[in-house]
C-alpha cells in the first residue's frame, strides 16, 4: 500500500463515524443475540416484535421508518417472522398496504424474551463508562444528524 493510501485508511479507521458505529452495533447485537437465544429470537427480531406490539396494525412502510430499516431488509425479516408464525399481515385501509400485528405466538415469544433482554440490558448498563441515558441521547442525535 502506498504511504498516502495507508495514512488515509488509518485516518478513516480512527475517525469514521460509520465505521465505529457499525462496529459497536455489531458487537452489541452479538451480545443481545446470545442473551436472547433461549427465547429463539435475535435482537433484530425482538426489536421488530416490540415495535409491532407498540404500533399494532402498523403498515410495513411505517415500520421501516420507525426502526430505520430499508424496506427490502425489513420485508425479509418480516417474512421470517411470518414463517415462525410470530406476526400476521392483513390488508390495510389502503388495499395496497399490508398491516402487521403479533400472533399469540409472537406475544408469547416477547414474554419469554423480555426477561432475557432485561438481564442483557442491565449488563450493558454496568459495562458502559457513561450513563446509559447519555449514550442513548448521543445515539439519537447521531441518528437525527444522519437522517437530516
Amino acid at each position: 500500500m502506498t504511504d498516502d493510501l495507508d495514512r488515509a485508511c488509518r485516518k478513516m479507521a480512527a475517525t469514521c463515524a460509520c465505521f465505529h458505529l457499525r462496529r459497536a452495533a455489531r458487537a452489541v447485537t452479538l451480545r443481545y443475540d446470545r442473551a436472547l437465544a433461549p427465547a429463539g429470537v435475535k435482537a433484530t427480531h425482538l426489536t421488530l416484535l416490540s415495535a409491532i406490539a407498540i404500533h399494532s396494525g402498523v403498515r410495513l412502510a411505517d415500520l421501516a421508518e420507525i426502526v430505520v430499516v430499508e424496506p427490502s431488509a425489513l420485508s425479509r425479516n418480516i417474512a421470517l417472522l411470518k414463517r415462525k408464525r410470530l406476526v400476521r399481515t392483513a390488508v390495510g385501509e389502503d388495499k395496497r398496504a399490508r398491516t402487521l400485528t403479533l400472533t399469540d405466538a409472537g406475544r408469547a415469544t416477547l414474554q419469554k424474551a423480555l426477561p432475557l433482554w432485561t438481564k442483557a440490558q442491565a449488563e450493558m448498563e454496568q459495562g458502559l463508562a457513561m450513563e446509559l441515558r447519555q449514550a442513548l441521547a448521543l445515539l439519537d442525535g447521531v441518528t437525527h444528524a444522519a437522517r437530516a
